[in-house]
């Protein structure tokens, strides 16, 4: 199966309910998203004094991250896309 079949495939597979629920699922894995709640995460447990968690949060903060853009730099093009014209413009 290519690319545009897959991409086709999931399309058949919309609804109103799976439309909904992946908007806020790439809302909620926006880098800025992740930033600020790994960030507010870290701080909240330095404030309770467990510094061992903060670091864990900032450990996974920062290999998540550096996983992201490592695939990204290692796959070296842009997503398949059928329909440009409906997908939201970032600069990542």
């Amino acid at each position: 199966m290519g690319e545009a079949e897959l991409l086709l495939w999931i399309h058949d597979q919309s609804s109103p309910f799976f439309d909904g629920f992946f908007r806020v699922s790439h809302e909620l894995g926006t880098p800025l998203f992740c930033s600020i709640l790994v960030a507010s995460l870290i701080v909240w447990h330095l404030i309770r004094g467990d510094r061992r968690a903060a670091l864990v949060w900032l450990a996974v903060g920062v290999s998540t991250l550096g996983f992201e853009f490592g695939v990204k730099a290692l796959v070296g093009r842009a997503r398949p896309q059928l329909w440009a014209h409906f997908l939201p413009h970032h600069s990542y």
